[in-house]
Protein backbone atom coordinates (compact mmCIF):
# COMPACT_ATOMS: atom_id res chain seq x y z
CA UNK A 1 0.00 0.00 0.00
CA UNK A 2 0.96 3.34 -1.03
CA UNK A 3 -0.03 6.68 0.88
CA UNK A 4 -1.15 9.51 -1.24
CA UNK A 5 -0.26 7.70 -4.33
CA UNK A 6 -3.64 7.37 -5.59
CA UNK A 7 -3.93 11.76 -5.43
CA UNK A 8 -1.69 11.78 -9.06
CA UNK A 9 -2.12 10.49 -12.33
CA UNK A 10 1.58 9.12 -13.46
CA UNK A 11 2.30 10.46 -17.46
CA UNK A 12 5.13 8.98 -19.30
CA UNK A 13 6.21 11.54 -22.37
CA UNK A 14 8.36 10.26 -24.82
CA UNK A 15 9.70 12.07 -27.94
CA UNK A 16 12.20 10.11 -29.15
CA UNK A 17 14.57 9.97 -28.17
CA UNK A 18 13.56 11.84 -24.55
CA UNK A 19 11.73 10.15 -22.06
CA UNK A 20 10.38 12.06 -18.72
CA UNK A 21 7.65 10.85 -16.39
CA UNK A 22 5.45 13.75 -14.97
CA UNK A 23 3.06 12.86 -11.74
CA UNK A 24 0.08 15.27 -11.67
CA UNK A 25 -2.19 15.84 -9.22
CA UNK A 26 -5.69 14.63 -9.05
CA UNK A 27 -8.08 17.30 -8.27
CA UNK A 28 -10.58 16.35 -5.81
CA UNK A 29 -12.47 19.43 -5.48
CA UNK A 30 -13.99 21.89 -8.25
CA UNK A 31 -14.05 25.12 -6.33
CA UNK A 32 -15.78 26.97 -8.76
CA UNK A 33 -18.26 24.46 -10.12
CA UNK A 34 -18.18 25.76 -14.05
CA UNK A 35 -16.17 22.38 -14.92
CA UNK A 36 -12.96 23.70 -16.14
CA UNK A 37 -9.75 23.22 -13.94
CA UNK A 38 -9.20 26.84 -13.12
CA UNK A 39 -11.79 26.52 -10.53
CA UNK A 40 -10.16 23.73 -8.73
CA UNK A 41 -8.44 23.62 -5.22
CA UNK A 42 -5.22 21.71 -5.73
CA UNK A 43 -4.33 21.78 -1.89
CA UNK A 44 -1.09 23.06 -2.71
CA UNK A 45 0.47 19.34 -4.29
CA UNK A 46 3.14 19.51 -6.04
CA UNK A 47 3.38 18.85 -10.21
CA UNK A 48 6.26 16.77 -10.58
CA UNK A 49 8.80 16.27 -13.37
CA UNK A 50 10.91 12.97 -12.93
CA UNK A 51 14.03 12.88 -15.29
CA UNK A 52 16.52 10.00 -15.76
CA UNK A 53 19.69 11.67 -16.91
CA UNK A 54 21.00 15.21 -16.39
CA UNK A 55 21.22 17.74 -19.22
CA UNK A 56 24.13 19.93 -18.46
CA UNK A 57 23.38 21.87 -21.99
CA UNK A 58 20.16 23.56 -20.10
CA UNK A 59 19.28 25.85 -17.54
CA UNK A 60 19.46 24.74 -13.98
CA UNK A 61 17.76 23.13 -12.31
CA UNK A 62 17.38 20.80 -15.24
CA UNK A 63 21.26 20.25 -15.45
CA UNK A 64 22.32 18.85 -12.17
CA UNK A 65 25.47 17.51 -11.04
CA UNK A 66 25.13 13.91 -10.42
CA UNK A 67 22.56 12.17 -13.12
CA UNK A 68 18.61 11.65 -12.83
CA UNK A 69 16.54 14.26 -10.88
CA UNK A 70 13.04 15.25 -9.80
CA UNK A 71 11.59 18.97 -10.15
CA UNK A 72 8.89 19.93 -7.98
CA UNK A 73 6.51 23.30 -9.56
CA UNK A 74 4.02 24.70 -7.45
CA UNK A 75 1.65 24.78 -10.89
CA UNK A 76 0.74 23.38 -14.25
CA UNK A 77 2.35 26.31 -16.03
CA UNK A 78 6.25 25.62 -14.15
CA UNK A 79 5.69 21.95 -15.26
CA UNK A 80 4.71 23.43 -18.86
CA UNK A 81 7.72 25.51 -18.81
CA UNK A 82 10.13 22.46 -17.62
CA UNK A 83 8.73 20.29 -20.59
CA UNK A 84 9.28 22.94 -23.18
CA UNK A 85 12.70 22.95 -22.27
CA UNK A 86 13.18 19.24 -22.83
CA UNK A 87 11.07 19.08 -25.55
CA UNK A 88 11.86 22.03 -27.56
CA UNK A 89 9.76 22.68 -31.16
CA UNK A 90 12.34 21.63 -33.91
CA UNK A 91 12.32 23.90 -36.47
CA UNK A 92 12.84 22.68 -40.20
CA UNK A 93 12.53 25.85 -42.40
CA UNK A 94 9.73 26.36 -45.14
CA UNK A 95 11.26 23.91 -47.66
CA UNK A 96 10.10 20.85 -45.17
CA UNK A 97 6.15 20.11 -46.25
CA UNK A 98 3.96 20.50 -42.90
CA UNK A 99 2.93 16.81 -41.97
CA UNK A 100 6.72 16.14 -41.60
CA UNK A 101 7.27 19.45 -39.16
CA UNK A 102 3.95 17.96 -37.30
CA UNK A 103 5.69 14.39 -37.24
CA UNK A 104 9.18 15.79 -35.91
CA UNK A 105 7.65 18.03 -33.29
CA UNK A 106 5.03 14.93 -32.26
CA UNK A 107 5.03 12.90 -28.69
CA UNK A 108 3.53 10.04 -27.17
CA UNK A 109 1.89 10.47 -23.42
CA UNK A 110 1.07 7.53 -21.40
CA UNK A 111 -0.72 7.65 -18.43
CA UNK A 112 -1.16 5.68 -15.46
CA UNK A 113 -3.31 5.66 -12.46
CA UNK A 114 -3.78 3.00 -9.51
CA UNK A 115 -6.80 1.22 -9.39
CA UNK A 116 -8.66 2.23 -6.20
Amino acid sequence: SCTGCGNFVAAVITKPPETVLVLLPIFATNISGSGDSSGYNNNSQSYILLDSHPRPNQHAPHNPQHGSYALFHSDLSGLVGSLKEIFPVTELGPDVPEMMGMMYNSFDVYPFVLPG
